[in-house]
């Protein structure tokens, strides 16, 4: 994979619309584009935080390799889906994906091809008429016009409506229970062809092949209409200047702002206080404000509450904002440091170069010169196997072994070691422990694999 990057102009947030006018002429040129304002793939974010979606129109737009390889899978699901048959043509190929300035270069390879397959067989065999990379509309409950989403695949039966999404990326798990990308999709079917159909049953489902996760939720009717009903109400919300912002997982997890964003800052300031009236609402504009004026006349100042006094269900209220405070920290490292390397000056703060470690400049050579000092090769050189996913892979690119020969070729010298205790919210599917080991809990890094697992 080759990526051919661009110099980008500064990511700072442009200053905030407030004019009705202005705000209309930039979605007119963000649907000229081929997208549109109230994205069904960051509805998590809009529906969540009404203040994040004017905040996040006027910043550039991001890629990524991953996401360009997701749009190379996607389109060799496509052609299989249309076709009816395995694109075998398309394996071996390198495909160029173009975006915002980048240019990608994604091979087609076997275990691509074999992800893929999971999700293509998932689909086909759905009874009912299939609609593939179908564009549909939802502008009646937004305040703007030309408002649509491509769902990646749907079948439709007298009665029923299954959505299917393919995620091909597996940095984080998604799951299908209260996906609002996917009611949205069915919203749009449901609005296009419901007078055909009358669904009284829709059944959302989440294809994440590179995890092995193919996950769904079914909902009623009434339920994707009650739905219906917030979407319109909370679009509208959206579309107003300087809206409230409620910052939290869902709301924040793709949000390009969260960085230097003073409703972040504030629940941080709730979370660490223990103000628990505090976390998990709306901040107006205006208390915003005043927060942030706080903070810039020098005023904030830190008051840890003591987390051994809150009561259990009150920790487990904290909990779930953890890892998204640790992401904004991390953010705001990221966007201070390019700061710094465009100009700007960090008060209390210098770029340096970073500490290195010691390197060959020619490890050959350097081999030669330590074998003629007398060590053995074994001493000079480190050798680790691939791990079990690694090596199928190996095995299935190379030998062109189908998934299922790979994966039966090592199982007898693989084991997969018990996990230790962790805590999980509720909707994971793993089945809960009801008792375990006392020696085997392990008080530090108690949570450590979740982020690996989603």
């Amino acid at each position: 994979m080759t990526v051919t990057p661009r110099i980008r102009k500064s990511g700072r947030k442009a200053r905030l619309i407030t004019d009705k006018t202005a705000l209309a002429k930039l979605a007119e040129e963000i649907n000229k584009s081929g997208h549109s304002v109230f994205s069904p793939s960051g509805s998590a974010m809009w529906l969540h935080c009404a203040g994040s979606l004017i905040a996040n129109m006027m910043e550039e737009d991001r890629t990524s390799p991953e996401a360009a390889e997701g749009t190379v899978a996607h389109f060799v699901a496509e052609t299989w889906l249309r076709s009816g048959r395995k694109p075998k043509e398309l394996l071996g190929t390198v495909q160029v994906v173009e975006e915002r300035g980048f240019r990608f270069e994604i091979p087609v390879t076997q275990v691509m091809m074999d992800y893929v397959q999971e999700y293509v067989d998932w689909c086909m065999f759905e009874p009912g008429e299939h609609y593939t990379e179908t564009r549909v509309f939802f502008s009646e409950l937004t305040p703007l016009p030309n408002q649509s989403g491509t769902a990646d695949h749907a079948a439709c039966q007298p009665g029923k409506l299954v959505i299917t999404d393919l995620k091909y990326g597996k940095g984080i798990q998604v799951f299908a229970e209260g996906n609002t990308q996917a009611r949205i999709y069915a919203l749009g079917f449901f609005l296009k062809y419901d007078h055909l159909y009358h669904f009284e049953v829709i059944e959302m489902r989440i294809a994440q092949p590179r995890l092995g996760h193919f996950d769904s939720w079914t909902i009623s009717r009434a339920e994707l209409l009650e739905f219906s009903d917030y979407l319109k109400a909370r679009a509208a919300a959206a579309w107003q200047p300087n809206a409230p912002r409620s910052p939290g997982e869902k709301a924040c997890q793709w949000c390009k702002v969260k960085s230097d964003c003073v409703a972040l800052a504030r629940l941080q300031h709730a979370l660490i206080e223990g103000n628990f009236k505090d976390i998990g609402r709306e901040y107006t504009g205006e208390e915003l404000d005043e927060f942030a004026d706080w903070i810039g006349r020098g005023k904030y100042r830190v008051r840890p509450a003591d987390v051994s006094r809150f009561t259990t269900e009150q920790l487990a209220k904290l909990r779930p904002y953890r890892r998204l405070v640790e992401s904004w920290w991390r953010t705001m490292d990221e966007n201070l440091e390019r700061r710094a390397l465009e100009g700007e000056k960090v008060p209390g703060m210098k770029l340096v170069e970073a500490r290195t470690n010691r390197e060959y400049v020619d490890e050959a050579k350097a081999a030669d010169l330590l074998i003629l000092y007398g060590l053995e090769e074994d001493q000079i050189y480190t050798r680790k196997i691939l791990s079990p996913t690694q090596a199928e892979e190996v095995l299935r690119n190379e030998l062109k072994l189908p998934k299922k020969v790979a994966h039966e070729a090592l199982e007898r010298y693989v084991r997969k070691p018990a996990g230790k205790p962790t805590l999980v919210p509720l909707s994971d599917k793993r089945p809960e422990l009801e008792a375990y080991e006392e020696t085997l809990w392990d008080d530090e890094g108690m949570f450590d694999d979740e982020d690996d697992e989603l």
